[in-house]
């Protein structure tokens, strides 16, 4: 094995775990009831949501997408009571973790 073939497999080796480690935007809010939903943009087009009650492990996913952290999907806000998820397309996200329960 040559040199360039040796530095070839190091790099793409030190690559794998960088990609593996890129987030994704996402928001995360608990409810008072004790769910938690979480937000999160897998492309410019595609938002997960995920809904789960306390001590409930969310079921894996169906799908197959390959997550693009480098879209320009941004959570805009986390103030208070209101969390906001956007993308460069215009697909928004509103999570509101005092919504009323019950209703």
């Amino acid at each position: 094995m040559n040199l360039t073939s040796r530095l070839a497999i190091i790099i793409a080796a030190l690559a794998i775990p960088a990609a593996a480690a890129a987030k994704t935007a996402a928001i995360t809010k608990t409810t008072p009831a004790g769910r938690t939903v979480t937000v999160e943009a897998i492309t410019d087009n595609i938002l997960k949501v995920t809904n789960t009650a306390q001590g409930e492990t969310p079921l894996p996913s169906r799908a197959s997408v390959i997550a693009d952290p480098e879209s320009g999907a941004k959570v805009i806000s986390e103030s208070g009571p209101i969390s906001v998820i956007a993308t460069p397309t215009g697909l928004s996200a509103m999570v509101n973790d005092r919504f009323p329960v019950g209703r």
